[in-house]
C-alpha cells in the first residue's frame, strides 16, 4: 500500500496520541508524580506571574494570576505530553506496579502479535540492511522466505554453499567483554524485567528458571568463506533477553496500540517509513545505534546476541516430508503462545572453563540433541545449567530413549528480525521411526491444549502464518524444505 512521507510523520503523531491515552487508562500516576506534577504548576505559576508583572504592567492582580495560571497548565500539559506520549518503554514500568496491569498488557501484547500489518512495517524497515547482509556474506546464499500468502516473513536465511558438517560452524570463541559493555547490556530495558517479574508471580506464569541467570553463548560474527563459520562469545540469559527479547515485547505493544484508534478502538492501522517507525520503537532505535548497519545481523559485537538452534523432526511418508510445529506455553520468557518448530532453545555455555576448539566443535549438536530429548521426551534434568559432563549425561538419555543413531544434519542459519538474534538450524530424520514419534511427551515448554502439528515441506510455500509463528520456526522451516527437495533431487 503506497503511502507518502507526510502519511508517516502523521501516523507517529497519532500513535503518541494513542499511547498517551493508553498510559492514562493504565492506573493512577503514583502519588510522588503527582506531588511533583502540583509542585510543577505552582512554581511554574509564580515564576511565569513574576516575569508578566516584570515585561506586561498588568494592574489587575487577578487577570494576572489567572494568565500566569493558564500559561503554567500549558507548560505543564506539555511536559506530561512528552513524558507520556514519546516514552512507550515506560508502559512496561507502568504494568509493574501490579498484577492486573501487568496482565492487562501481556493480553494487548498478545493480540499486538496477530497484527499483520505490523509485521509489514517492520519488513520495509529491514529490506536494506538485508540487501547488506547479501554483500556481506557473498559466498552463502541469503533467502527472505515468505509465508502462504506471499508476505515476507520477519526473518532471514543464511545457508552454506555446500553440504557443511554441523561441527564445522564455531570456529573461535573471543575474550571477555569490558566493564562498559557488561554495564550497557546488563541495565537496558530494565522496564522490561520489571515487568516480567511482575508477571511471574501468577502461577500460571511462573518460570522455575527465571528471567536473569545462566551463562549463554552469544554471535560475534558470521563468515561465508570458504564454508559458513561463526566467532561466539558468552553472556548472561538476562543480558540477551533485554538487548534481543525485548525488542519483540516492544514490537508487540507497538503493534496493539499502532492497530486501532485511540478512543473508540476501531481498527485504524498505521503505516511508517523505516526512519519513522524507529521513533515510535525506542529500545529497537537504540540498539539499531550500537553497532554499524552492515554489522547488526552479522557482527553484533555491541549487544547480547544470544545464540539459539532450532531443529526440523522431518518424517517423510507416501513420498512426501513433514516437520513437526508445536504452540509454545505461556510460561516460556519469549515468544509465548505461538507455533515453532519442535525442538529449539539457547545455546547455553555448559561449563565454567575457558571453552577448548572441541568444545566448540561438537556445542551445537549437543545443544540440538539436549533439547530434542528435553522438550520431545520431557527430561527436565536436561534442561538445568549443568557444569558437570552435559555431553555424558545427554549420550545416556540418548541410549535410554533408543535415538543414540540419530545425526542432526545442519542447514544453515536462521536471524530472526525481530529479536535479532541468530539460530543454527538443522534436520533430524524422523523416517521410519515411528516407535519414536509415538514416545514424544512435550514438556512444559509447549502447551498441552493443543495436538502436535505437522507442516508439510514439499509444497511450494509451507502453510504457515507470519503472525503465527516465531520467526526463525519459519526459517528453520525454510531450510528444512531445501534441504528435503535437495535429498529428493528436487530443484530448489
Amino acid at each position: 500500500m503506497p503511502f507518502g512521507d507526510a502519511v508517516s510523520r502523521f501516523a507517529v503523531q497519532r500513535y503518541r496520541t494513542r499511547l498517551f491515552v493508553a498510559r492514562l487508562s493504565m492506573g493512577r500516576i503514583p502519588t510522588l508524580q503527582v506531588i511533583n506534577l502540583a509542585l510543577a504548576i505552582v512554581g511554574a505559576w509564580s515564576i511565569i506571574y513574576q516575569l508578566l508583572r516584570f515585561l506586561v504592567p498588568i494592574r489587575n492582580v487577578a487577570l494576572g494570576l489567572t494568565l500566569a495560571g493558564v500559561a503554567a497548565l500549558l507548560i505543564v500539559a506539555v511536559l506530561m505530553w512528552f513524558r507520556l506520549a514519546r516514552r512507550p518503554q515506560d508502559m512496561f514500568s507502568a504494568a509493574a506496579r501490579s498484577e492486573d496491569r501487568a496482565e492487562l498488557l501481556r493480553t494487548a501484547m498478545r493480540e499486538g502479535m496477530s497484527q499483520d500489518f505490523a509485521y509489514e512495517n517492520l519488513a520495509r524497515l529491514y529490506a536494506p540492511i538485508v540487501c547488506q547482509v547479501r554483500q556481506f556474506l557473498p559466498a552463502a546464499k541469503v533467502d527472505w522466505p515468505t509465508d502462504s500468502e506471499g508476505n515476507r516473513c520477519l526473518v532471514i536465511t543464511i545457508a552454506p554453499a555446500e553440504a557443511q558438517r554441523l561441527d564445522k560452524l564455531i570456529t573461535d570463541i573471543e575474550g571477555p567483554r569490558g566493564a562498559d559493555w557488561r554495564r550497557r547490556v546488563s541495565e537496558f530495558a530494565s522496564g522490561r524485567q520489571a515487568f516480567m517479574t511482575t508477571m511471574r508471580r501468577s502461577a500460571s506464569l511462573a518460570n522455575p528458571f527465571g528471567d536473569e541467570a545462566g551463562a549463554n553463548i552469544v554471535l560475534a560474527r558470521i563468515s561465508s568463506a570458504p564454508e559458513l563459520t561463526m566467532s561466539v562469545n558468552t553472556a548472561t540469559y538476562g543480558e540477551i533477553v533485554r538487548t534481543c527479547d525485548s525488542l519483540v515485547n516492544e514490537f508487540a505493544m507497538f503493534a496493539g496500540l499502532a492497530s486501532r484508534s485511540a478512543f473508540r478502538k476501531k481498527p485504524r492501522p498505521l503505516l511508517f517509513d523505516g526512519a519513522d517507525l524507529l521513533k515510535v520503537l525506542p529500545w529497537r532505535r537504540q540498539i539499531h545505534s550500537w553497532d554499524d548497519q552492515d554489522a547488526l545481523l552479522v557482527a553484533p559485537r555491541r549487544r547480547a546476541s544470544g545464540l539459539g538452534v532450532s531443529l526440523a523432526l522431518v518424517d517423510e511418508k507416501d513420498g512426501k516430508a513433514a516437520a513437526f510445529v508445536a504452540r509454545r506455553s505461556a510460561n516460556v520468557g519469549t515468544y509465548p503462545d505461538v507455533l515453532h518448530v519442535v525442538p529449539s532453545g539457547m545455546m547455553n555455555a555448559r561449563a565454567t572453563t575457558p571453552h577448548t576448539a572441541e568444545d566448540l566443535a561438537a556445542l551445537p549438536r549437543l545443544t540440538m540433541m539436549s533439547e530434542f530429548l528435553e522438550e520431545c521426551f520431557d527430561v527436565a534434568e536436561l534442561s538445568g545449567h549443568s557444569v558437570g559432563n552435559f555431553a555424558k549425561r545427554v549420550e545416556e538419555k540418548a541410549d535410554e530413549f533408543q535415538v543414540s543413531d540419530l545425526e542432526p544434519v545442519f542447514t544453515g542459519l536462521a536471524v530472526d528480525l525481530l529479536n535479532l538474534r541468530t539460530e543454527v538450524c538443522g534436520v533430524l530424520d524422523l523416517t521410519d521411526r515411528q516407535a519414536v514419534i509415538d514416545a514424544f511427551n512435550l514438556s512444559w515448554e509447549y502447551t498441552h491444549t493443543e495436538r502436535l502439528r505437522r507442516v508439510d515441506l514439499t509444497t511450494s510455500s509451507p502453510t504457515v502464518h507470519r503472525a503465527d509463528f516465531v520467526q526463525s520456526g519459519i526459517g528453520s522451516i525454510h531450510l528444512a524444505a531445501a534441504w528435503s527437495k535437495a535429498r529428493r533431487g528436487a530443484p530448489t
